[in-house]
């Protein structure tokens, strides 16, 4: 069957006469806008009290399949938004205006709303085992089910599967030319919204240790980067910004936090955290940043005088112990994200 040759009684013997004759007043109003059309399925939409939807396939044998998101389509009906969706069908086809056929012979695959209007009949069990399996070959999808599996704010959370996203995403096989490098940013991009997302489920601490890991994957991975355009400079911000807030929503032992913040600075050759003591005073407290100055204090009584590979350790160091001797910390307001690169 075809949608010019859908009939009358094709609708009556699924919907009834009194549909029927609701549904083609309705079409006659024009109350059906159709979103979507090709040669086998339609989506409409219809405005009243609250927006109804509507899908609609000619299926196998001719047969007419249809959902609507109406009270009255809830038991499997076939209502009058359905029958009106097929009459307006109809009535474009007869117009000819309808989408022009493949010309390869190939069958189309189904598209959005039949896949949904077949998984909505398929048992609960065997989508699981689909959606799992899926989840095996794909980093990203594995985060995000992970990520909406979560459970309770604060209970312990399984960060494997972010954890191996976020590899995924800074991966670099060779080199990365100015060219890929946008893709290659959007690609983390994307795996930085799954950490950023943790402290929104009262996950910070997971949120916190994920930043770093990124912090420590881009230094690994910058210098196989093409890139004029900053990337990697904002990809460095925006980790800051999500640890930062991170660690306001979880609260850590501010004296373990001030160790880790100046061991990460100290590690990393992208200098995070430079700026640490004023950013971090709200978070750090009283007791961290007397903690934070302890430990500056002793890196740097441990440093031999004047050799060449501590320069970039001094440095770091000592843009510490300007912060906290200059009082930039403890008269710091908390601040917020970076302003754009």
């Amino acid at each position: 069957m075809t949608w010019a040759g859908i009939t009358d009684a094709d609708l009556r013997a699924v919907s009834g006469d009194l549909v029927l004759h609701r549904g083609r007043e309705l079409a006659a109003d024009g109350a059906m806008r159709v979103e979507h059309l090709d040669g086998c399925s339609a989506r409409a939409v219809a405005a009243g009290a609250g927006l109804i939807e509507v899908e609609l396939e000619i299926g196998e044998h001719g047969m007419l399949l249809g959902d609507c998101t109406c009270p009255p389509a809830q038991d499997g009906s076939f209502c009058a938004h359905l029958v009106a969706t097929a009459i307006t069908c109809r009535d474009r086809a007869h117009r000819g205006d309808l989408p022009a056929p493949r010309i390869d012979g190939a069958a189309s695959a189904p598209d959005t709303a039949q896949l949904r209007r077949f998984l909505r009949r398929q048992d609960p069990d065997w989508l699981v085992d689909q959606l799992l399996l899926a989840g095996e070959r794909d980093p990203q999808l594995r985060a995000r089910l992970q990520l909406a599996a979560g459970g309770r704010p604060g209970c312990d959370l399984d960060t494997a599967p972010l954890h191996a996203h976020l590899q995924h995403a800074f991966f670099i096989a060779d080199f990365v030319p100015h060219r890929e490098a946008g893709d290659h940013f959007a690609r983390i991009d994307e795996a930085l919204d799954l950490v950023e997302a943790l402290i929104e489920e009262g996950h910070g601490d997971a949120a916190a240790r994920l930043a770093r890991e990124g912090l420590r994957l881009l230094e690994e991975s910058s210098a196989a980067v093409e890139d004029p355009d900053g990337g990697t400079v904002r990809t460095l911000h925006r980790l800051e910004d999500i640890h930062l807030r991170a660690c306001r929503a979880a609260r850590p032992d501010p004296r373990e936090l001030a160790a880790t913040l100046l061991d990460t600075a100290l590690r990393c050759g992208l200098e995070p955290f430079r700026d640490a003591p004023a950013r971090y005073a709200e978070v750090l407290g009283a007791a961290g940043l007397a903690r934070l100055d302890e430990l500056v204090r002793q890196r740097l009584a441990q440093l031999p005088a004047q050799e060449e590979g501590t320069r970039e350790e001094r440095s770091v160091l000592e843009a510490f112990a300007r912060d906290l001797e200059h009082g930039a910390a403890s008269d710091a307001a908390p601040s917020g994200p970076r302003p754009p690169s």
